[in-house]
């Protein structure tokens, strides 16, 4: 969560459609961001609501400045979301496998990424000290093509704590 940070804009309000146990909310509002709606397929926690993000419209995202969640990895599921918030205008923050974007199934959503943070392999589970086995980015997805990705590599403080 720390590497997209300095990424976000002040007071973000976001929407987080793939909410599960709530964690990314409480990290993104510690910081000072607004989450304006909350839902998932299966809540794992009070104020999340039941909803598939497929079935959420436009008018659900209204008053947000952009989605940030942690979809689904599987590829049918992610491209559906991509595809989704792209035909709603909805600008969106992806916590993916960073080995997606080299696949040939990423050709279709590249043109519409604008950004990637690299935060290399995420500690899924509070309290352990391993770590996952897939390497995760931060892939800022527009409703619109853009010319070029600009791909942020670690901070130096990530860097440092990762030796």
């Amino acid at each position: 969560m720390v590497p997209l940070l300095p990424h976000l804009a002040p007071m973000v309000r976001f929407a987080e459609p793939c909410a599960g146990s709530g964690q990314l909310i409480k990290h993104l509002e510690k910081a000072g961001h607004v989450c304006r709606l909350s839902s998932d397929i299966e809540p794992r926690a009070e104020g999340i609501w039941t909803q598939a993000v497929g079935t959420l419209g436009k008018h659900d995202f209204g008053g947000i400045d952009m989605v940030i969640t942690n979809p689904p990895w599987s590829r049918s599921e992610l491209h559906a979301i991509i595809e989704h918030l792209r035909r709603l205008s909805v600008t969106a923050w992806l916590l993916i496998d960073a080995n997606w974007m080299f696949t040939e199934q990423a050709i279709p959503y590249l043109p519409y990424c604008g950004a990637i943070v690299t935060i290399g392999r995420v500690r899924w589970i509070p309290g352990t000290q391993m770590s996952g086995k897939d390497d995760a980015a931060w892939f800022l997805f527009l409703p619109y093509k853009v010319q070029y990705t600009v791909f942020h590599g670690k901070l130096k403080t990530q860097q440092r704590k990762a030796k």
